[in-house]
């Protein structure tokens, strides 16, 4: 795996390119890896690897649903760089949830809410 200061880089760059968005996600789901590549180092999330699913409804002019797949720690990565940005406190769990909140599927082993 990749060490954790590279990955801050990694992430930090992802969201100044806008290659993923720097504000909480519409959903996230946190389970097996899918066997997809992780948005910020690029390698496989594999099954017996815990991954995250991102999945953001318009944002940035984008006009359909957007996900995208992360390692745990490539996540932890990607949210302390969007609450740096936000200026908000590192805390453990997901960013803040916005108005309007949903409830996640159980799919998600920790309850989340946006």
């Amino acid at each position: 795996m990749i060490e954790q200061g590279t990955l801050q880089a990694h992430a930090s760059e992802a969201v100044q390119t806008g290659k993923l968005p720097g504000q909480a996600p519409s959903r996230i789901w946190r389970g097996s890896g899918f066997g997809t590549q992780c948005a910020i180092c690029g390698n496989l999330v594999n099954p017996d690897e815990i991954g995250y699913q991102l999945q953001f409804a318009e944002w940035e002019g984008h006009p359909a649903t957007v996900e995208y797949h992360l390692h745990l720690l490539c996540f932890m990565a990607w949210d302390q760089e969007c609450r740096r940005r936000l200026g908000l406190a590192a805390e453990p769990g997901p960013l803040p949830p916005e108005p309007g909140s949903v409830t996640i599927s159980d799919r998600e082993r920790a309850s989340y809410k946006r």
